[in-house]
């Protein structure tokens, strides 16, 4: 049975029968509410929404944006692959098994016409996010608006490895004025670095690698705590204008 096949490599990427039962429910039948998800996993609505965060850090699940009712739309098989890679124990075997019920899993999927978007919080997501982003073959360019805080990880080291493996790719940077005069994160020509006028001013971090977006920032929660989020909107033509809207700034930027 798929959910037999299926609960062992859960429970190695951290989740329950529980979380994979609501995650092939919505695989199923997308854009599914809070109510709906918790009768699908024998449920209270209040202990639901325990197992709606773990997906949704794990990036299984997210959050229909327009809806007003929160509904959501489970993400694309892969996703499950992507986890279990991250995973040394037992990952390999577990990964063959994964590609040979991938038809039943896909045989299974309700293909959404909206546009993919998923909602990544805290220390544990960002750091899922950016495995995400940097497991790109090709980074296009990168809005920096505060490059000395750190927001979960380290972007020099993270840029500096994925050079090691792409070296000639051109990825172009722009960051918020008040840091002109910063450093380049990598010493190479492929990787150029401007910043905005005084007027234009970010309030986030953007990736844009092909067909997708990336958006990270910090959040005050409260006077003295403070939370990480991210964003993943999966879609061609958005892509194609933010990387428009990127273009623009570029030529009114300065070296």
């Amino acid at each position: 049975m798929l959910l037999d096949n299926l609960k062992p490599i859960f429970k190695n990427i951290g989740l329950t029968e529980i979380d994979l039962k609501i995650y092939l429910h919505l695989l199923k039948y997308p854009g599914q509410n809070v109510n709906q998800l918790a009768k699908a996993g024998n449920l209270t609505r209040t202990n639901c929404y325990n197992y709606i965060e773990s997906l949704e850090k794990k990036g299984l699940i997210y959050l229909i944006p327009e809806s007003k009712v929160n509904r959501f739309n489970a993400t694309d098989p892969s996703q499950i692959k992507k986890l279990l890679q991250e995973v040394v124990s037992n990952s390999n075997d577990q990964i063959q098994i994964l590609d040979g019920i991938a038809n039943k899993l896909e045989s299974i999927q309700t293909k959404d016409p909206l546009p993919e978007v998923r909602y990544y919080k805290g220390k544990e997501g960002i750091e899922i996010l950016i495995k995400e982003a940097f497991s790109n073959n090709q980074i296009d360019v990168i809005y920096n608006a505060d490059p000395k805080i750190k927001i979960v990880f380290d972007l020099s080291k993270k840029l500096n490895k994925w050079y090691k493996t792409h070296p000639n790719t051109k990825i172009r940077e722009i960051r918020n004025n008040q840091y002109k005069g910063s450093k380049k994160h990598v010493d190479t020509g492929a990787y150029q670095l401007r910043f905005a006028k005084p007027s234009q001013i970010a309030y986030s971090r953007v990736l844009l690698t092909p067909n997708k977006v990336y958006l990270i920032k910090n959040t005050q929660i409260n006077a003295s705590q403070s939370t990480a989020i991210g964003i993943c909107i999966e879609d061609a033509d958005i892509y194609k204008t933010q990387q428009l809207l990127f273009d623009l700034l570029w030529d009114n930027s300065s070296e």
